[in-house]
């Protein structure tokens, strides 16, 4: 427990890392925001909320938005807090290291007492510098790169650190399935997590006796080559295939895999 101050307030901050529901994420900003939200003013009390809107990234930055937007609207309707109505403030970071800097601080400027986010880890690792500089808490319920643990800082997550994670799916494939050669597939535009994943994934199963054929790096976007990312997996030898990517990308990855003429065990990253 630390002792922080938002707000103009001296706020007990709890950070739980074993929670995985993403939604207990706006339960604890909702608890840091009633202590900070005391005062005898009515006027609305501000949330900000930060994430990928649009590309690769939507589907995790929309769900997260659906879930702060549901939190502020039952908050309102059981009267506010303290009499004060919530008032969300919505920004997407594009997955940009440079717009996410630039969103929190419009954010900041617009008065927020917090910031819900963001939603992945590189967007994170950008972010924290200004919270920490702002004063200004910023709390996410997906993001696991381990580069941002162990430190007192500004920023709270809800799900756990990746370190143990890659080391159980690393177990799983080895000894559970017998899986002895595998190749990694890694998203660069997000690579503060899944670079950090797949060195603790193969360092693990190499300890076990795996091997790990190929360490193939992408980024997404317009000019990705999906039909070349599977056939450099197809001629890499391996028997599984570790995709380190968002959602979209890790579904299109599987679907051109399928079209080559071996079968492969799939396994998936469970985090941004």
């Amino acid at each position: 427990m630390t002792m922080k101050r938002y707000a103009g307030l001296d706020v007990r901050v709890i950070s739980n890392e074993g929670l995985r529901q993403a939604a207990l994420c706006w339960m604890l900003a909702v608890l840091i925001v009633l202590v900070a939200g005391c005062g005898k003013e009515k006027s609305p009390l501000k949330i900000g909320f930060a994430g990928s809107l649009t590309g690769r990234y939507s589907d995790l930055g929309t769900s997260g938005r659906n879930g702060a937007t549901l939190a502020v609207e039952e908050i309102n309707a059981a009267g506010g807090i303290h009499g004060r109505p919530v008032e969300l403030i919505v920004r997407d970071d594009q997955q940009n290291p440079e717009i996410a800097v630039q969103v929190d601080n419009d954010l900041i400027q617009k008065g927020v007492v917090a910031i819900i986010g963001h939603m992945t880890s590189d967007m994170a690792m950008a972010a924290v510098p200004l919270m920490n500089q702002k004063g200004v808490l910023m709390i996410s319920p997906t993001v696991s790169t381990t580069f941002l643990s162990g430190k007192d800082d500004d920023f709270i997550r809800v799900t756990p650190a990746l370190s143990e994670e890659p080391k159980k799916l690393a177990d799983y494939a080895r000894k559970g399935l017998g899986v002895s050669r595998m190749a990694i597939i890694c998203d660069m535009a997000n690579r503060t997590y899944t670079e950090d994943y797949a060195d603790a994934f193969k360092s693990c199963f190499e300890s076990m006796g795996g091997h790990v054929t190929a360490t193939i790096p992408f980024t997404h976007g317009v000019g990705t080559h999906f039909d070349s990312l599977a056939h450099e997996v197809a001629t890499s030898g391996c028997e599984g295939v570790l995709i380190a990517a968002g959602a979209l990308d890790a579904g299109m990855i599987c679907q051109q895999l399928h079209r080559e003429t071996r079968t492969f065990t799939f396994f998936a990253a469970d985090g941004p």
